[in-house]
């Protein structure tokens, strides 16, 4: 399914290039949910884990991203889009939208950066707070419900670091934020 996505994307880059409006067209490929492809001996999109609630989203645009540059910053694809698009095309966004534009993510720009601390995640089996450095996940299901992950010292998320004494306030930060976004 990868491979298929990757040819035809392929197909849309050679396209472009022969038209001669590669210097002038800004690409966008994203996606509404990542795929574990086998990651956690899963195939589906439903379990929290990183492989499925990262969404894909790359942007190529000559002479002002570098090519392969990354950005680690969290996004929210589906609130952040429409005002990057705008901003990319030089328009203003509609106004009373909750994202942002991650053009200054993106470039070298030079000023103050708005970036998110978290981002929540829904699936039908549980939810989850994103950071850049945690992943706080309840499910909806008894057992190991509740679980906490060092993105920065177990990027695989292996194991759960939920009890570990140094991540208690950790913890206790996604608990009270967790409370506020989903159950209020």
């Amino acid at each position: 399914m990868t491979e298929l996505v990757d040819a035809q994307i392929q197909k849309v880059l050679d396209a472009l290039e022969k038209s001669g409006q590669s210097e002038n067209t800004v690409v966008v490929f994203t996606s509404d949910h990542g795929d574990h492809d086998g990651s956690h001996l899963l195939e589906h999109k439903t379990a929290l884990y990183e492989e499925a609630c990262r969404v894909p989203l790359i942007i190529r645009w000559d002479d002002r991203i570098p090519a392969g540059s990354a950005c680690r910053h969290v996004v929210s694809n589906g609130l952040d889009i429409l005002p990057t698009l705008c901003d990319l095309a030089g328009r203003s966004a509609p106004e009373g939208l909750k994202g942002f534009s991650l053009l200054p993510l993106l470039s070298s720009y030079e000023g103050d950066i708005r970036r998110r601390d978290l981002v929540p995640i829904e699936s039908e089996f549980g939810r989850a707070l994103w950071s850049e450095d945690y992943a706080y996940v309840r499910y909806n299901v008894p057992g190991n419900a509740e679980q906490l992950y060092d993105l920065r010292n177990d990027p695989g998320q292996t194991r759960n670091a939920l009890f570990d004494p140094q991540n208690r306030e950790v913890v206790e930060r996604f608990r009270a934020d967790f409370e506020l976004r989903f159950l209020n």
